[in-house]
């Protein structure tokens, strides 16, 4: 898991991060819609957390919590919205 904590660093600390470091707030951003559209809210301050208190256990829970973050931002946004376009490259950045 140490490796997955390291990444998750290089991951959080990127220039395009900070949209996903916490939880969608459907009321302070005016999506009411939020979640009925996204069904598994996640985010990175989250995945952290759960990295540090042990709550992920294996690589692979940590791959999909991470590529669930940005699935939901692509899924939720219009592909040409900015953050849309940043998660697709974060995305990219975390699959290499």
């Amino acid at each position: 898991m140490q490796a997955c904590y390291r990444i998750h660093v290089k991951l959080i600390n990127h220039k395009w991060a900070f949209p996903f470091m916490q939880p969608v707030d459907p009321v302070a951003l005016n999506i009411p819609d939020y979640f009925s559209i996204i069904k598994q809210p996640m985010d990175l301050g989250t995945i952290k957390t759960k990295l540090i208190n042990g709550e992920i256990t294996t690589e692979e829970e940590y791959i999909s919590l991470v590529r669930l973050v940005f699935d939901n931002a692509i899924l939720y946004n219009k592909q040409q919205d900015d953050v849309a376009v940043m998660a697709n490259s974060l995305s990219a950045f975390f699959e290499r």
